[in-house]
């Protein structure tokens, strides 16, 4: 994986795996794969893509199991990319299923709520997300929630 993460091209459904089946008593093997996943995002582009298993999911998935530091400090640097990636980018984003709705400006909005929708491991994170912040195309509608799968 170390190699792969260097490449830019990290596989984060086979690390969320491997991180899930790790017994608890092996937290530094589990700490070590999501410090790899993290040093293949951000020596990755945004234009990579959101997939349906990236650093964020993995972030949101693991934070219980990773110490709190290592998951704020992940979720600053992954914001931090984001919003460089947003200045040169406008990509919208929009999702549905059926409890609901939710459309982003950026990226960095995207990943911003992924980190702070109701979720008091990220209250630090939180204090970024602000209502004024909002784009007037911007919503937030329904109960999608980190964590829960959306379909469309």
């Amino acid at each position: 994986m170390r190699q792969v993460a260097t490449e830019g091209q990290f596989p984060y459904r086979a690390a969320a795996t491997l991180m899930m089946h790790l017994p608890e008593d092996r937290d530094a093997e589990r700490q070590e794969i999501f410090s790899e996943a993290l040093a293949g995002y951000l020596a990755s582009s945004e234009e990579d893509g959101i997939r349906f298993e990236d650093i964020g999911t993995l972030v949101v998935r693991f934070g219980d199991k990773l110490p709190p530091p290592m998951i704020l400090e992940a979720a600053d640097r992954i914001l931090d990319h984001a919003k460089e990636y947003t200045e040169a980018d406008h990509t919208t984003f929009n999702f549905a299923s059926s409890h609901g709705s939710a459309s982003f400006g950026s990226v960095y909005k995207l990943r911003l709520f992924q980190f702070a929708a109701d979720d008091p491991r990220f209250g630090p994170i939180q204090s970024r997300a602000t209502p004024t912040g909002q784009s007037k195309n911007e919503s937030h509608a329904g109960a999608i929630s980190p964590g829960n799968e959306v379909a469309g």
